[in-house]
């Protein structure tokens, strides 16, 4: 990428799309999320669990950078696609394959002349990978936080996906992260009033 009236319609491109794409499009929420809104909480929260691996789990060291860089383009090609209901890609393994061809290939149209961007991307999903699992991390505590504020409103609608997120962070934090072994407790703890 460079500096020219392209990257300004970049910008503008994913501006537009992020912050106009609903999350939750299939569940009636009280105060609407859009993708631009959750990636920057997922950013948010991987900083923080980044800077407490980092401060309590030497040698296991995660790079914040590259961590950072993750969060920031985890969700990119919803900017095309839209947010894809979860279940969806969860209970149908062939549609979820045809999806990933589908969204590498919008990743690939998004950032042609610069393919570092598409390695971040698909960092969230590799298992293997450190710095994708803690941000996958951090996408399920957004999650939670998301739904535990939309049950605090009187939204009973999104408990599920509550539920869902809290299962997902305490599989990956117990895995991977031994400082972060009680997240999933506290994440219960704080929203046991509403859920």
């Amino acid at each position: 990428m460079k500096v020219d009236n392209d990257l300004i319609r970049h910008f503008d491109s994913v501006y537009k799309r992020l912050s106009s794409i609903r999350r939750f499009n299939a569940t009636c929420c009280i105060v609407p999320e859009n993708v631009a809104a959750h990636s920057f909480f997922v950013t948010y929260i991987t900083m923080i669990l980044c800077d407490i691996v980092n401060d309590e789990c030497l040698p296991q060291v995660v790079d914040t950078e590259i961590c950072l860089r993750i969060a920031l383009v985890h969700d990119v090609e919803e900017s095309m696609s839209g947010d894809i209901l979860a279940n969806m890609k969860t209970e149908n393994a062939g549609f979820r394959r045809e999806l990933e061809i589908i969204n590498l290939n919008i990743m690939k149209k998004i950032y042609a002349s610069d393919t570092r961007y598409i390695k971040y991307w698909r960092k969230i999903n590799d298992r293997e990978d450190l710095e994708g699992r803690l941000v996958k991390l951090a996408d399920r505590v957004a999650l939670c936080c998301y739904s535990g504020n939309e049950a605090r409103l009187g939204n009973m609608d999104i408990v599920g996906p509550f539920l869902v997120g809290v299962d997902r962070i305490e599989d990956i934090a117990s895995n991977s992260f031994p400082a972060l072994r009680g997240i999933t407790e506290c994440v219960k703890e704080y929203f046991k009033r509403w859920i």
